[in-house]
């Protein structure tokens, strides 16, 4: 089952590239039966501990296998549910363009082909151990995301697709490096067989400082994070919905497995404060411009790089002497706080490409009335807005409440600032951007009709990021094993 998650986006290609005509319903397949089994490979995971899958016969000698364990079956499951919803969303986006069939079905034609390439190449990311894996997986996932971001056609879109390419390739670059470096010194590729084998040494932190370079500017971290607003306000709905909501979790999740698994002797506390005190720059930064911008996808786009800041304050929680008092907090908190972004955010860019069909364009000027022309997305939006927040019974209050809790046990309070601030910052401008929605003072533009498929995805997955707040106890049967310094379990099951 662990295998089939890889190959079964890569294998549904064929039919879509053979039979045009049927790649939306194709890929809409593929990304249930990729639901199924990703709630398959998670039930057992948390019933029994982690599943492994090893290469046997000829693909052995290349040291390939795939590991199902708390963390990446964290992601899976999220990778899996915001993919279904935004699948069913794109199915209504690209049959809604009247005027515009010709465009639209060359438009969604591309956009399944580069749908299924992305989801495979997230799910490959996620089970993977081998270090070459994680590189070409990365690559598969960047080069869909440039695909997905130039498919809206205009000079910005593909402006944006291009330099968040060339922005991608220096990280690109110094992750291969780092590799070969760690191959010829260990000659090993494994991620958890090299983690045993590594010693602090001059080649070992060069190697380490490259492929976590390459990893930091691949998610958008402050401050390599120049290239996301443009890219994902520019991409079309669906895609920029999986691109700010999961896309940016891929590079964030290897972040951690090197962290904290293949590097945790040359990881110092220092570096991790260093990471600590930009994710607190990236966390005031990013609210500050979505506070000023005037786009709605835009506003969207920089409370991403604001929410990933949160998520950096794992490295100086965690890294050097901890205690299990707060490191299972952190823990707790920081994987909330991934699950429950990738949803909200992802429901906010489907919102937003409503608004855009709906009006012909996402100025927060022009979304006079849309609280009473659009009542179930501005819904949506209200309840993202929530989890973005904080606010109970959100998963993202879970998020914020236990790693503010991880950093007052930990003695770090120089962190509760940037937590309170950038939740203050993050009310701020949300309240602004739904205060747009409920005006009614300037002038109403005239609206085109929305599918009801389209707003009932969006909404549906606004409530499920506040639905994991009140369902704490299977997420934490899944992180317990990991909230350990090596953040790896013990269990281990076979397929």
């Amino acid at each position: 089952m662990i295998l089939w998650l890889v190959l079964l986006p890569f294998l549904a290609l064929i039919p879509c590239r053979l039979m045009p005509r049927w790649r939306e319903p194709v890929a809409l397949g593929a990304t249930a039966v990729n639901l199924v089994l990703a709630l398959g490979v998670g039930v057992p995971v948390m019933r029994d501990g982690e599943r492994l899958w090893g290469a046997t016969g000829w693909l052995a000698w290349a040291d390939v296998g795939l590991v199902a364990d708390g963390l990446s079956t964290i992601l899976l499951l999220t990778t899996a549910v915001t993919a279904m919803a935004v699948t069913i969303y794109a199915a209504y986006y690209f049959r809604v363009q009247p005027g515009r069939e010709a465009s639209s079905a060359r438009v969604a034609g591309r956009f399944w082909l580069l749908w299924l390439v992305l989801l495979g190449g997230l799910n490959g990311l996620f089970l993977s151990t081998n270090l070459v894996a994680l590189f070409l997986f990365l690559e598969l996932i960047g080069g869909a995301a440039v695909g997905m971001v130039a498919l809206g056609g205009s000079q910005m879109a593909l402006a944006a697709s291009m330099r968040y390419y060339f922005a991608r390739l220096p990280g690109s670059l110094a992750f291969l490096f780092g590799v070969a470096l760690l191959y010829g010194i260990y000659g090993s590729l494994d991620l958890r067989a090299l983690g045993g084998l590594l010693e602090p040494s001059p080649l070992v932190a060069v190697a380490a400082a490259l492929m976590v370079f390459g990893v930091v500017v691949k998610a958008s971290l402050f401050p390599f994070h120049f290239w996301l607003p443009p890219a994902h306000s520019g991409a079309v709905g669906p895609a920029g919905a999986m691109l700010s909501g999961v896309v940016v979790k891929g590079p964030f999740y290897v972040f951690l497995r090197l962290w904290f698994d293949l590097f945790p002797d040359v990881a110092t506390p220092t570096a991790a404060q260093c990471l600590g005190a930009l994710g607190a720059i990236g966390i005031v930064w990013g609210a500050a411009q979505a506070l000023r911008s005037e786009q709605l996808k835009l506003v969207i786009a920089y409370s991403t790089v604001s929410q990933m800041g949160f998520l950096v304050l794992l490295f100086p929680l965690l890294t050097g002497p901890i205690g299990t008092a707060w490191a299972s907090a952190a823990w707790t908190g920081g994987l909330y706080q991934v699950m429950s972004h990738a949803m909200a955010k992802a429901s906010l860019l489907m919102a937003a490409g409503i608004v855009l069909y709906a009006i012909g364009s996402d100025k927060l000027s022009d979304m006079d009335g849309m609280a009473r022309r659009l009542p179930v997305t501005t819904l949506a939006m209200a309840l993202s807005c929530v989890t973005l927040i904080g606010l109970p019974p959100s998963g993202g209050f879970i998020a914020k409440w236990l790693l503010l809790t991880a950093t007052i046990e930990s003695g770090q309070w120089w962190w509760i600032p940037p937590l309170l601030g950038g939740g203050l910052l993050t009310a701020a401008y949300a309240f602004r951007l739904l205060s747009y929605a409920f005006r009614t003072e300037g002038r109403v533009p005239p609206m085109r009709p929305v599918p009801l498929g389209m707003e009932m995805m969006t909404l549906s997955l606004a409530l499920v990021a506040i639905l994991i707040g009140l369902r704490v106890q299977e997420p934490m049967r899944l992180i317990e094993p990991i909230a350990e310094p090596a953040g790896m379990g013990e269990e281990v099951g076979h397929e």
